[in-house]
């Protein structure tokens, strides 16, 4: 999906880009550059945001009213299905022990 929003963009900035520079000559072709340069990525981006469903969408606002407790990283994910892990094994409970103790 992000492949076709990239398309998208492209499809749109550069032909602008050309309708541009046959409207308005007077334009550096740096400065057209530059601008279309940022366009085709920004155009990418709206695409794919409105391309993505609703719920699927990476919203700022969640991560900012959450309490900072409730963020677990993907390390300590990890840390705890190990220790589960190793706590349903009878043989080595004692490592789960020591994994706990090392927090």
């Amino acid at each position: 999906m992000a492949l076709a929003a990239v398309a998208l963009g492209f499809g749109v900035v550069i032909p602008l880009g050309f309708v541009l520079k046959a409207s308005y000559p007077q334009v550096p072709d740096s400065f057209l550059g530059i601008a279309l340069g940022i366009g085709a990525p920004a155009m990418a981006c709206v695409v794919f945001h409105f391309l993505t469903p609703k719920e699927r969408r990476f919203r700022f606002g969640r991560l900012a009213k959450m309490p900072k407790g409730v963020r677990i990283s993907p390390i300590e994910v990890a840390r705890q299905a190990r220790i589960a892990e190793l706590k349903a094994d009878p043989r080595k409970q004692k490592y789960a022990t020591l994994m706990e103790d090392k927090l």
